[in-house]
């Protein structure tokens, strides 16, 4: 994922997610929940690093703007560097909701609302 979307100022923390999701996950059966956590922990520590570290005032708000719509015809508000992340963020949580179960879906739709 930190390829994909072309940051080059975030920090690369793989194996660091991995392992805080399998010291919390580590029962047998776990997998997605690790999956599901880990890929969250990273795009918590995307935006964490573009907000902190990279981004403008102006372009802070312009990504909490898109981020609070949560519809792709956000897309064109964001500078170029931040469009395939906010893709990225999109296509995440609908892979979430297609791997939960159809009695689960209520768990993705509370994790985009937060």
């Amino acid at each position: 994922m930190y390829g994909h979307v072309e940051l080059n100022y975030v920090r690369h923390r793989a194996v660091e997610n991995y392992v805080w999701s399998y010291m919390l996950f580590h029962e047998e059966g776990s997998g997605l929940t690790r999956m599901i956590f880990a890929k969250i922990f990273v795009l918590m520590i995307l935006l964490d690093d573009t907000y902190d570290s990279h981004a403008t005032i102006e372009e802070c708000r312009k990504l909490n703007e898109a981020i609070q719509r949560w519809d792709e015809s956000a897309i064109p508000l964001l500078p170029e560097y931040l469009k395939k992340f906010y893709c990225k963020i999109l296509n995440i949580f609908k892979e979430f909701e297609d791997q939960v179960a159809v009695n689960e879906k209520y768990r993705v739709a509370y994790a985009k609302k937060e």
